[in-house]
């Protein structure tokens, strides 16, 4: 039998989904995880130590040195995605960035321009592509079962304890960045079209009295080219009451997650997250436990959040191109950065 190949990976930012990446890596038996970088030296230490990850790094450019490593994960805050990703594309390594792949449209084009200038891939983890939901919609337009996909309801929001308590740096970033992008993706997927006018709104209240200077929440309607039409809700101000999912250092963050896809011939609803098949009850608790994104079936993680990254060990093994690329990226990013300017102005942005 043939020599199983492995691939030797690194990851940049071990913290609010890191983790996720150094999962995948250590499990993933095409994958050799050599080493991590954070600038927080004792988060980098403990997810090292949990995970057996031999090299550990303050500052990712060392860690970008070891000719070993082929490719690197990159899960930094929404809006530090610039450095690490060019840096990685100027050392040669294939780059799988968290969402969205940058906060504004230059960054984005930047690293597109590098990963291109280096030949090396470049895949944005807009994991509800793998979504078993997100799935059977997409087939559902596909085998021709709804007919013309003609209407987009998508919402996605997260309670107060994403911006207040689980990110940091809520104030560097907005709901529609964090949230927003995920749907947006999924738009395009599904209608295979890119956005062409957007009329969004914001507000700002809640979260500003907390000291949090980013808004409340967005809608926008968004219009495609070919003529569908995707209204997008996401905000962060949920109740902290609604039952959470996740886990690690996300257990507990109350997720509202639907879809309604409407076609010329049918429809598609989906209760994405919180699904309604498991729910537990105790005497000092109660949760609706996560079996589609991320959770542990005997000690090994799977779900929707852990196949898209296993997705991109395989296309680096297998030298292939990504399923989401960065020009998906891109043109996501182009769309957010619309929402940002319409909800400002009160115009109608074209793109």
């Amino acid at each position: 039998m043939p020599k199983l190949r492995k691939a030797g990976f690194g990851v940049i930012g071990v913290g609010t989904w890191g983790e996720n990446h150094v999962r995948v890596f250590t499990q993933n038996p095409h994958a050799n995880l050599i080493a991590i970088a954070d600038v927080d030296e004792s988060r980098a230490q403990s997810i090292a130590k949990k995970y057996g990850v031999r090299t550990y790094y303050t500052d990712h450019t060392d860690m970008l040195k070891d000719p070993e490593i082929e490719a690197v994960g990159i899960a930094t805050p929404d809006h530090l995605h610039l450095e690490p990703c060019v840096a990685a594309a100027e050392a040669g390594k294939h780059i799988l960035v968290e969402k969205p792949l940058a906060t504004n449209t230059q960054d984005a084009e930047a690293i597109l321009n590098a990963t291109r200038r280096n030949n090396v891939k470049l895949m944005v983890d807009f994991h509800n592509r793998w979504n078993p939901s997100c799935v059977v919609a997409k087939e559902s337009i596909e085998k021709g079962d709804i007919g013309e996909p003609l209407y987009l309801y998508a919402r996605l929001n997260n309670t107060k304890l994403s911006p207040t308590e689980f990110l940091r740096w809520a104030s560097e970033s907005k709901v529609i960045w964090f949230l927003t992008v995920h749907t947006c993706d999924l738009a395009r997927w599904f209608f295979n079209d890119e956005a062409e006018r957007v009329h969004a709104v914001s507000r700002s209240k809640v979260l500003e009295k907390m000291g949090i200077k980013t808004p409340d929440f967005y809608t926008a309607i968004v219009e495609f080219r070919k003529g569908a039409v995707t209204n997008f809700e996401s905000c962060w101000i949920v109740p902290n009451t609604i039952p959470g999912v996740g886990w690690g250092r996300w257990q507990g963050l109350g997720v509202d997650f639907e879809l309604e896809l409407i076609g010329s011939e049918g429809t598609v609803y989906a209760n994405v997250v919180p699904n309604f098949v498991t729910r537990k009850y105790t005497d000092s608790y109660y949760t609706w436990p996560d079996i589609q994104g991320t959770f542990q079936l005997y000690e090994k993680w799977i779900g929707f959040g852990i196949e898209s990254i296993n997705h991109f060990v395989d296309c680096v093994v297998n030298e292939e191109e990504p399923k989401v690329t960065g020009a998906d990226g891109l043109a996501v990013t182009k769309i957010i950065c619309a929402m940002e300017e319409s909800a400002k102005t009160r115009q109608i942005v074209r793109l």
